[in-house]
């Protein structure tokens, strides 16, 4: 599979293998991203700067990351309801924090509640997406990967 059907298309069904390699090119894309980021927002504006400028880092890898989400749980056989209701939790939370919105210093009971769902879902999704095999043969999102069925 090529990197742009990866990572920009949002229907179909891909492996572990493709999953993973996706997983590796977007971590390391945050990882760039959000290091520039940080210091370009930070040398502008500080650190109410730098949160800006990596949450709109965060923002930009959000459509490939769905984009993996989905075609792996596709795998699965799951609907997306799951993955869609972390993933939009998850945008929510980057948005807030990006505009000073969560006092991550002195958490509410609500945030720290946010934080954890997101955690323990988003640790449970890659294991979930990451390790387990996708349903034997062709399923409602299309044909198998590993096999070509």
């Amino acid at each position: 599979m090529d990197f742009r059907t990866l990572l920009f298309t949002f229907d179909g069904r891909i492996g572990r293998k493709d999953f993973w390699i996706g997983t590796a090119v977007l971590v390391v894309a945050t990882i760039g991203l959000f290091f520039l980021g940080g210091i370009i927002g930070f040398a502008l504006a500080g650190g109410r700067g730098a949160a800006f400028l990596v949450g709109i880092s965060g923002l930009l890898l959000s459509p490939p990351t769905l984009a993996i989400l989905l075609k792996r749980s596709n795998d699965r056989g799951y609907t997306p309801d799951y993955v869609l209701g972390l993933f939009s939790l998850n945008v929510a939370f980057q948005i807030a924090a990006m505009f000073g919105l969560s006092d991550q210093a002195n958490p509410s009971l609500i945030l720290v509640a946010v934080m954890t769902t997101i955690l323990v879902g988003g640790l449970w999704t890659l294991i979930d997406l990451g390790c387990f095999r996708g349903t034997p043969g062709p399923n409602a999102f299309g044909r198998d990967p590993l096999n070509g069925a």
